[in-house]
């Protein structure tokens, strides 16, 4: 008996110590690879938008350091080839019926010069179906979906006609952009896709994070990751460049 209990001990003080560990690791790292992620994106903080660069890499370290307590709203800006795209993700841990509860969101979008010529909304079909609603519902997250556009098109290509959904108030407006050089491939290449073409703004809804955790490599990646911060912020660049890239051309298209 004894035995085991010093057995337990030593474990939960090794696991406790190299928690401890990566916590100082995983800190220590911050700023080197929030400067990475700042040069290589071209990435701002929205609040102070117009201080040096050092300003932000210390604002994301505060940022990241009360995450745990105080949750986060962050709220980016960066120039992606002449197209303004925002970034906001936010993170509010609150209790719910004596149980620790997470609210979290996450979005892109792009203003709009003008208002489009073409309203678009495009959907994972598992997020538009009453089984995955209802699967939300009893989840941890709360993910509502809602038809903005009256019009279901086909997109008449079958590896984007099983996995979304297209609603607008033409279909030959649809097919258009649709069919816009890059536009297929950018849909396809992102884990989930939640895109609504509204009249002032192009957004990409994410509030699960879920493009954000397959460019880490999902659940396992993430773990697998650990304190390495430069590498976890390094992955999720290309992820941040294909939505750019979205939006950008799909509000051309719409225009």
């Amino acid at each position: 008996m004894l035995t085991s209990l010093i057995l337990t001990a030593v474990v939960c003080g090794g696991s406790l110590g190299y928690s401890l560990y990566l916590t100082r690791r995983s800190r220590a790292a911050m700023p080197e690879a929030f400067r990475m992620f700042f040069e290589r994106t071209g990435y701002r903080y929205a609040d102070i938008l117009d201080r040096p660069l050092d300003a932000h890499i210390m604002h994301g370290a505060k940022l990241v350091a009360g995450a745990a307590t105080r949750g986060y709203r962050i709220h980016m800006i960066r120039d992606f080839h002449g197209t303004p795209i925002h970034s906001v993700q936010e993170h509010r841990p609150r209790s719910q019926n004596g149980r620790p509860v997470v609210e979290a969101g996450a979005s892109w979008w792009t203003p709009l010069p003008r208002p489009p010529r073409i309203r678009l909304q495009i959907v994972e079909r598992s997020l538009a179906a009453p089984a995955g609603a209802l699967q939300e519902a009893f989840g941890s997250e709360r993910r509502v979906w809602t038809q903005h556009l009256p019009l279901s098109v086909q997109a008449g290509d079958a590896e984007l006609d099983q996995r979304f959904l297209f609603f607008g108030i033409a279909a030959e407006e649809v097919l258009q952009v649709l069919r816009t050089p890059g536009v297929r491939d950018l849909l396809l290449g992102c884990a989930e896709i939640d895109l609504t073409v509204e009249r002032d703004r192009v957004v990409l809804a994410d509030p699960r994070h879920k493009n954000m955790t397959a460019g880490t490599g999902g659940y396992l990646g993430s773990l697998a990751l650990g304190a390495d911060m430069m590498k976890r912020m390094e992955l999720t660049i290309p992820v941040h460049d294909r939505v750019a890239e979205l939006l950008a051309t799909t509000g051309r298209a719409c225009l």
